[in-house]
């Protein structure tokens, strides 16, 4: 093959990637400018432009049942079939953005958590339904390659006045929150 044939097949290849690169931003620009939603089950999930650096879309609520109000407690081996955040797209949240927390009428727990992206866009996690062996926490599962111990995973904590990460039984069932990974409109 000479030089010319080369030239022509690295143009061709290019304009194609463009062509499909462009295509699919625009798919997703177009969804996000409509308040994309995820449906699972029927369900239809908000997805929350917080203005993170990553571009990491955050779901507006926990994953829901098939009923649409009851939120989804799942072990961490099903939790991971869904878009959940990795432990890095949990740092990025806890790091960059403001929470601010109500307390219930006895101020012996948050009852919502309130957290505001760079952008001032929020989310909030709440806590009503939802309890552990520390009613002070909300949790939910994060992927990570870091696991300290068989049969535990990573669940992201949000506690009183707190934020980090647990290792927890990975048989421990807890509600899902997703993400979208990226904005693919602001990579060119």
């Amino acid at each position: 093959m000479n030089d010319f044939d080369l030239h022509i097949k690295k143009y061709a290849s290019e304009k194609a990637f463009n062509v499909i690169t462009d295509s699919i931003a625009q798919a997703y620009n177009d969804g996000v400018n409509r308040g994309f939603s995820e449906a699972r089950k029927g369900v239809a999930v908000e997805f929350v432009d917080l203005g993170l650096n990553s571009g990491t879309l955050w779901a507006a609520s926990p994953l829901k049942e098939n009923n649409g109000e009851t939120n989804l407690f799942l072990a961490y081996e099903d939790a991971i079939q869904f878009s959940i955040p990795t432990e890095e797209q949990w740092d990025e949240l806890r790091n960059d953005c403001t929470w601010q927390y109500q307390w219930d009428k006895d101020n012996l727990r948050a009852s919502v958590v309130r957290c505001t992206g760079p952008n001032g866009n929020l989310i909030t996690f709440n806590f009503e339904g939802y309890s552990t062996h520390f009613p002070n926490s909300f949790y939910f599962w994060v992927k990570s390659d870091n696991v300290v111990k068989k049969g535990y995973g990573h669940a992201a904590a949000i506690g009183h006045g707190c934020l980090h990460t647990n290792s927890e039984k990975l048989s421990f069932i807890f509600p899902v929150r997703l993400v979208l990974r990226g904005r693919l409109t602001e990579h060119y």
